[in-house]
């Protein structure tokens, strides 16, 4: 009787200890993503970067849409760490966006222009270029086959 109370215990002490450890793993994880965060000039910079990457932008449109785009992540900065409501600082964050993107558009060229609203519009509201998916090929088996066919005939 007793030994079975002391497995119980050992594996509910075993559990809690599993349980502690992936919690504080997943702290740490979470920990790591929050200091890593760009800041607003690292984040003008790419931002820019993959613009002039693909729209082949002078000097002079380089340095007016950094700008743009440097104060338009200050002032997203300062509402997400401002204590206020989520859905509503969302709203306000796409708000600053579509005005920085009207404005991006008045320093391009015609050209530059129609890229920029195509490359926007295949976005979809992330950084990343859409990838085509990968289907898995799933492997017959041929044993199976075989069985088959030999239990047909």
């Amino acid at each position: 009787m007793k030994l079975l109370k002391l497995k119980k215990s050992f594996l509910t002490l075993l559990m809690l200890s599993a349980f502690i450890v992936m919690g504080s793993n997943t702290y740490a994880q979470n920990e790591t993503r929050k200091h890593t965060s760009k800041t607003p000039e690292q984040v003008a910079t790419s931002k820019t970067d993959k613009l002039n990457k693909k729209l082949v932008l002078s000097s002079e449109q380089y340095k007016s849409i950094y700008s743009l785009i440097l104060s338009a992540e200050q002032r997203i900065q300062s509402l997400r760490s401002g204590l206020t409501d989520a859905a509503n600082v969302k709203d306000q964050i796409r708000e600053i966006n579509s005005s920085t993107n009207v404005s991006i558009e008045k320093v391009l060229t015609a050209e530059q222009r129609d890229k920029f609203n195509g490359w926007k519009g295949n976005k979809d509201g992330n950084d990343h270029e859409k990838k085509p998916k990968k289907h898995k090929k799933h492997k017959k088996n041929h044993d199976d086959d075989n069985d088959n066919e030999k239990d047909k005939k």
